[in-house]
């Protein structure tokens, strides 16, 4: 058996093993969340399903053509970029929110006990409409959370408030 077909097949795996661990992947994810205060699913803008078929597709072509033993191995890791990276939209999409230990937004979870400052909670004036949040970490830094409007904003802002008093007023 030769290379090429050593790494289509390890890369099959790879990404088999992806996407049946998803389930998982979200429930160690809540797990690790606690109870929903606010729930604020995000939409992706491609379906996900349709990377996990284009990530195959990509491995396939290497049945096909042999494109050297070099690019063979680019075009694998590509596809099992891609496929984590649609696992990670599929996990962090549909439970994005507000929990009882952090944030989940943007791909990420935040706990709370890493949030330095919330910015946007200080603000006097809340009549300004904004649908996005800056939440400053330790380790990342700025993070800008986008909602779907301004209204998912200020409920997210008003539930951070209960749960969060000492970056309040």
């Amino acid at each position: 058996m030769n290379v090429r077909l050593i790494m289509v097949f390890v890369s099959y795996a790879v990404v088999a093993v992806l996407i049946l661990t998803v389930k998982k992947r979200t429930e160690t994810v809540l797990g690790k969340a606690g109870s929903c205060r606010l729930l604020t699913p995000q939409s992706s803008r491609i379906p996900v399903h349709l990377i996990f078929i284009l990530c195959f597709i990509l491995i396939s072509v290497l049945i096909i053509r042999d494109m050297g033993t070099m690019m063979n191995a680019v075009i694998c890791a590509v596809a099992i970029l891609g496929a984590e990276i649609g696992c990670r939209t599929k996990i962090y999409t549909n439970v994005a929110g507000i929990y009882e230990k952090g944030i989940i937004a943007e791909g990420r979870f935040i706990g709370y006990d890493e949030i330095k400052a919330i910015p946007s909670l200080l603000w006097e004036d809340r009549s300004e409409t904004s649908n996005s949040m800056e939440i400053v970490t330790e380790q990342r830094g700025s993070v800008v959370v986008v909602f779907s409007s301004a209204e998912e904003c200020a409920a997210a802002a008003a539930v951070l408030m209960e749960l969060l008093p000492r970056f309040g007023k």
